[in-house]
């Protein structure tokens, strides 16, 4: 035994290690034939298996918890070798599930959502622990109201559940919730800053004459000018309204583009959604 098992990552936050393991022989070390196993509380996979090649192999996990993942090498006179490495598979949040979907809220009316949490399997998972306001937020009452002052000093009452839903939805699942903006004076407004700030999302302003950096919506922002806005009178706000929730359903629907493979926004998310987990 050259080199004895082993697995990076270890321990694993995805579903996949990269395993190696190098054997010795008399005949050369090209004639050995390394053969993966594995125990555990799932199956396992591996990329390859059962040959020279696959002393370098993927294990690909459909679950957490710990494994022992054995390789046998054999030489081609039938003398055998062992070797295994312990891998820990934690469970890691990757998606988040709110009921009810997208709905509208009058003013001053509440609705009652829940919230969970799903791992990088798609395994449901309990909360992870100190994520600001994560234990208030199943069956939170989110309460649909504007801001203090936002129409002319009429006073609403202002929901600061919201703010902390938000932190704990943006904590559980990511590092931090930012928005990517322009130095447009409207984003870079006082009252926009403290408000975004106030819902715990941070603020990451685009470098300045340099839109590739905001590269996406300022494209899109182009097709839409370009598509619709000059080429078009609207009599009113709802007019506008109407073509442009046309224009972003056509956009998604029915809009081909070659950078997404000449496929349109929405088949994109399908197939995303769609895509089995691939070995790293």
């Amino acid at each position: 035994m050259s080199t004895p098992a082993a697995a990076s990552p270890n321990p694993v936050t995805g579903t996949t290690t990269t395993l190696s393991v190098l054997g010795t022989d008399g005949a050369g070390e090209a004639s050995l034939v390394y053969t993966w196993s594995a125990t555990g509380p799932a199956s396992v996979t591996f990329t390859a298996n059962g040959t020279n090649a696959s002393k370098n192999t993927t294990a690909i996990f459909q679950q957490a918890g710990t494994y022992n993942l054995s390789v046998l090498i054999a030489d081609s006179g039938g003398s055998t070798a062992n070797s295994s490495v312990a891998v820990t598979v934690n469970q890691t949040p990757a998606a988040m599930q709110v009921t009810p979907g997208p709905l509208s809220v009058g003013v001053q009316g509440t609705q009652q959502f829940s919230a969970s949490i799903s791992d990088q399997f798609g395994n449901s998972m309990d909360p992870p622990g100190g994520a600001a306001g994560w234990n208030t937020l199943p069956n939170t009452m989110l309460q649909s109201v504007f801001p203090p002052n936002y129409f002319e000093g009429q006073n609403y009452a202002f929901s600061f559940n919201c703010a902390n839903v938000i932190r704990a939805w943006s904590g559980a699942v990511v590092d931090a919730l930012r928005l990517r903006h322009d130095h447009g004076s409207v984003y870079m407004s006082e009252d926009f800053q403290n408000e975004i700030r106030f819902l715990g999302i941070e603020s990451s302003p685009a470098f300045v004459r340099q839109p590739e950096g905001n590269g996406c919506i300022e494209r899109f922002f182009r097709t839409l000018k370009e598509q619709l806005l000059w080429i078009r009178d609207f009599r009113d706000l709802d007019e506008l309204h109407a073509a442009l929730i046309e224009f972003r359903d056509r956009y998604n629907r029915h809009w081909i583009l070659g950078r997404l493979g000449y496929r349109t926004p929405a088949q994109t998310r399908r197939d995303f959604d769609l895509a089995p987990p691939t070995a790293a």
